[in-house]
């Protein structure tokens, strides 16, 4: 039964500190996705604003007419983006997308690794306590206590009286009658020995 029980509590800190770990590593993946979340908010922002500048340049009714002279500005006044930078700015974008889903894939296995865990029970199961089985356990009052002794000492009052009617009619008899020791009284009644054998 030692043993058992070391082998128990052995196996107990195994799994908590399993348990642990797998929460620490969840809490981080959990951290990570969201960070992957936020770059890739940013990013997508980030690609929108830069189609919407684009198309409100290219529909604004006040451009000018001569496209170049338009290029000269825009280079003058804003930053501009190359295909190649676009194409890096998607390329990162999908990217992020599929980091996200593999930590979302991560943390679903832990999540399913830490159910299947918490479902499989080894061991002898303790016996639940009173208090959960059946409510709160209270505490016998002194008040019933009192009752209960008055109930029921009528009872052992009766059985006293009756033991004492038995003596008194037949006499004091022993509990193991044999031929031998059968008292006087039971002699005159000698139902009263097929009773006490």
């Amino acid at each position: 039964v030692q043993d058992q029980l070391e082998r128990v509590c052995k196996f107990n800190c195994t799994l908590r500190q399993k348990n642990t770990f797998s929460t620490n590593q969840t809490q981080r993946l959990m951290v990570e996705k969201l960070d992957l979340e936020v770059q890739l908010k940013e990013k997508e922002n980030f690609i929108n604003h830069m189609k919407d500048r684009v198309t409100d340049e290219l529909t604004s009714p006040t451009s000018p007419i001569n496209p170049i002279n338009d290029f000269t500005t825009l280079e003058a006044n804003q930053p501009r983006f190359s295909f190649e930078e676009l194409r890096q700015l998607l390329w990162e974008r999908n990217d992020l997308k599929t980091k996200l889903m593999e930590v979302e894939e991560e943390l679903r296995l832990f999540k399913e690794q830490e159910d299947d865990n918490n479902g499989a029970v080894e061991g002898p199961i303790p016996l639940e306590p009173d208090e959960k089985l059946y409510g709160h356990k209270r505490d016998v009052s002194k008040i019933r206590q009192f009752i209960k002794f008055f109930l029921f000492s009528p009872i052992i009052v009766c059985f006293a009286f009756v033991s004492l009617c038995f003596r008194f009619v037949f006499g004091d008899y022993p509990t193991t009658a044999t031929g031998v020791d059968i008292p006087s009284n039971a002699k005159k009644f000698p139902f009263i020995t097929d009773v006490l054998r």
